[in-house]
């Protein structure tokens, strides 16, 4: 193999135990320790079950990501699934979306300055969040295989650190607190659902990295089934604990730490914010940063972003994009975005544009029937489509909720960004017919892989 190829291709070395940690890994982060109280606040003893719905709905959800990302692996994996199997324009108009995706990780990385001023009060809290951004930002530049191994290692010592909380806190519990008074209010209990929906997301994100995987048709969803269900039981237990260990009514907003506080001694409630909250938060932008810039190199190779966000180092990483990505998440820290505001701006667009992604599963079964079949021959694509509407449901109500929480000057943002967008796209589409290149022939073409693997099948053969 020549150089060149060895520095334009990524290189397949993920196993599936790798995915699945970096799938929990996503997941378990800002969310438990941020979103888990503000639950309680709203629902009283009712949230550890909400835990367990938001699951659900997580999982469904995701139902459209582990289809694709088992049938048609690549890497870039939304982006390339919206354009190649959907449209073209709708792929332009997600890939343009993502730029503004990457703010995501921003109330991320704010989360851990929140958490270290607990040990370290006198240390700012942007100053911290962008400290850590430049640490994993460096590390991420080295080749996938050594992140995902150092992952591996992150999410066993986050478990015991979790583990923490429920081992101090079973002797504290008293089951009488479940008896207290709930709020019963549907919006109040949909709410909780949405923000412990947050709290799960994370794992289908590893369907971008499917082109890098030794097995990807076995290996995508078993992490990511694997990774909903194991957060979510694990997530509702600690819920559990923490409202029957703790007068809920003084507790109004109060994140996981502070539970902890009130059963853990001093030095394991230390051990508990360094091992649990801080590593915790860590793995999750360390898997983001792992993730966001492949969706970005996808969209150069299209020629969408500059090509230079296309090439790879010597150890097969995006660099540019890599470091494009982190100067994005840096805006909205630099700008004094808090983190409920960086949720409601990136998720009201983001759930309605995922749509395109959801109905771009269902032309699967279609165009290439027998990846379909080989992957699931017992899903129907009648049932496919059932699901796929009631993914559609939740991410329309999702999308529903953040727009009703902006005030007008963030619409009118939001309209800007989004204007410029189109702006670019009419520009970038009459450069391409100047040059004599087709918009839908470039954004259109699909992975030579996935041909040669239907057409394998077709002659009775076996694929990867």
């Amino acid at each position: 193999m020549s150089d060149k190829k060895q520095t334009n291709e990524l290189r397949r070395e993920l196993s599936t135990v790798q995915l699945t940690m970096i799938a929990i890994g996503a997941i378990i982060g800002s969310g438990v320790f941020v979103l888990t109280g503000i639950g309680i606040t709203k629902v009283g003893n009712l949230a550890p079950w909400l835990y367990l719905i938001a699951g659900l709905f997580v999982l469904l959800n995701s139902v459209p990501t582990i289809i694709s990302g088992t049938v048609l692996p690549t890497t870039g994996g939304y982006y390339k699934y919206v354009s190649r199997l959907l449209s073209p324009t709708v792929g332009y108009v997600y890939m343009w979306n993502r730029i503004l995706g990457n703010f995501a990780l921003a109330a991320v990385v704010l989360a851990f300055g929140e958490y270290l001023q607990i040990l370290l009060p006198t240390v700012p809290q942007n100053w911290s969040a962008v400290g850590i951004l430049l640490v994993l930002t460096v590390l991420n530049l080295l080749k996938v295989d050594v992140l995902g191994s150092i992952n591996k290692y992150i999410v066993y010592i986050l478990a015991v650190a979790m583990g923490l909380f429920i081992f101090f806190g079973i002797p504290n519990i008293d089951m009488s607190r479940l008896t207290s008074a709930n709020n019963t209010a549907f919006d109040a209990i949909l709410l909780t659902i949405i923000y412990y929906m947050y709290a799960l997301d994370g794992a289908p994100v590893v369907v971008n990295l499917a082109g890098e995987c030794k097995n990807p048709r076995r290996s995508v969803p078993i992490a990511i089934g694997v990774a909903i269900i194991v957060s979510s039981l694990f997530y509702a237990l600690i819920c559990l604990v923490a409202v029957t260990t703790v007068d809920i009514s003084t507790m109004q907003y109060a994140p996981l730490g502070a539970y902890a506080q009130t059963f853990m001694s001093p030095v394991v409630y230390f051990a508990f914010i360094l091992f649990g909250a801080l590593l915790a938060i860590t793995s999750t932008i360390n898997a983001s940063l792992m993730v966001l810039p492949r969706i970005m190199w996808a969209g150069a190779k299209d020629g969408i972003f500059p090509k230079v966000f296309a090439k790879l180092s010597k150890n097969g990483i995006p660099a540019v994009a890599l470091v494009f990505v982190a100067i994005i998440v840096a805006i909205p820290i630099g700008l004094g975005f808090d983190i409920s505001t960086i949720i409601n701006i990136i998720n009201a667009p983001g759930a309605l544009i995922l749509l395109g992604f959801t109905f771009s599963v269902l032309t699967i079964p279609k165009k290439f029937p027998n990846l379909y079949k080989k992957s699931f021959s017992w899903l129907s694509p009648k049932v496919l489509f059932v699901l796929c509407c009631i993914t559609a449901v939740i991410q329309v109500r999702l999308s529903w909720a953040s727009f009703k929480s902006l005030d007008s000057q963030k619409l009118i943002g939001m309209a800007i960004f989004y204007g410029v967008g189109a702006l670019y796209y009419f520009i970038l589409r009459y450069k391409w017919k100047k040059e004599g290149k087709s918009f839908k022939t470039e954004l259109g073409k699909y992975d030579q892989k996935w041909i040669d693997d239907e057409a394998a099948i077709a002659k009775g053969e076996d694929v990867e």
